[in-house]
């Protein structure tokens, strides 16, 4: 236990800085608060924190309580691939800094709590990985959510190249329509990685589907908003991210599968 209060310790600095320091929280709450200046990118706003504080904050701190999980830990990695994939692809490379900074603080999660492959012992390594199964069902709901997604993600690349309003929509220098297309294939990534029988697969799982739950629901209270999933896709998005928790409660209770979420 006490080998690891390093790693406890940095993950909680982590959370603080992707979630308070980097606008997470803030641009979470922007619809509830409906604060003035931002009535027409609600859903960047809050697409933003959603990542930052779900996707990011949340696995963070998970890692914080339970470092021996390697699930948390690989979803910032993953994320950290998804905001730097788009900045090389729309191109925006001031948002390559904070993918290297996701990045940097997954590789050094895993180094202080020995997932890094150096000294890791075999059954120890074989523990972490778990059985290498995949849970069809939740495998399902990626390969279903990654077609809108990956559409989703196109048009929010074309939102920025086509100076799409709202164009005043910065935080820290970082425009949100990429954030916002990193946002939906960190999504896809985040479920793909839940589907495994990595230790600690609840916590992406789950974070995916609030992530999904929430773009949801304000998409239906904004369908007009620029970042919006509409109407009829924001009633989809409740109904996949309604699905994705089914099915994690589920296989919390598949004795198969007790193995991975521990």
């Amino acid at each position: 236990m006490s080998k690891m209060w390093p790693a406890r310790g940095f993950a909680m600095l982590a959370a603080a800085f992707w979630v308070i320091f980097f606008f997470g929280y803030v641009d979470l709450l922007v619809p509830i608060l409906r604060q003035p200046g931002f009535d027409s990118s609600y859903l960047l706003e809050t697409g933003w924190g959603a990542m930052f504080v779900f996707l990011v904050g949340a696995p963070v701190v998970s890692a914080a309580f339970a470092p021996e999980r390697m699930a948390p830990q690989i979803e910032v990695a993953l994320v950290g691939f998804a905001v730097g994939t788009i900045a090389v692809v729309v191109p925006e490379w001031r948002q390559l800094l904070p993918a290297a900074g996701l990045l940097l603080t997954s590789f050094v999660l895993a180094l202080l709590s020995g997932h890094t492959g150096i000294g890791l012992r075999p059954r120890a390594a074989m523990t972490a990985v778990g059985s290498g199964a995949l849970n069809r069902v939740t495998l399902l709901l990626t390969v279903a959510a990654s077609i809108p997604l990956t559409l989703y993600a196109a048009d929010m690349v074309a939102g920025r190249r086509e100076g799409r309003p709202p164009t005043d929509d910065i935080t820290i220098g970082l425009d949100h329509w990429p954030m916002q297309a990193a946002l939906a294939v960190a999504i896809v990534l985040t479920t793909g990685l839940a589907s495994t029988n990595i230790s600690g697969w609840p916590v992406p799982s789950w974070t995916s589907a609030v992530t999904v739950m929430w773009m949801g629901g304000f998409s239906v209270g904004y369908p007009t908003h620029a970042g919006s999933f509409g109407t009829v896709g924001g009633w989809a998005a409740i109904g996949w991210a309604c699905a994705l928790a089914a099915t994690t409660v589920l296989r919390h209770r598949s004795p198969e599968h007790a193995s991975g979420s521990s």
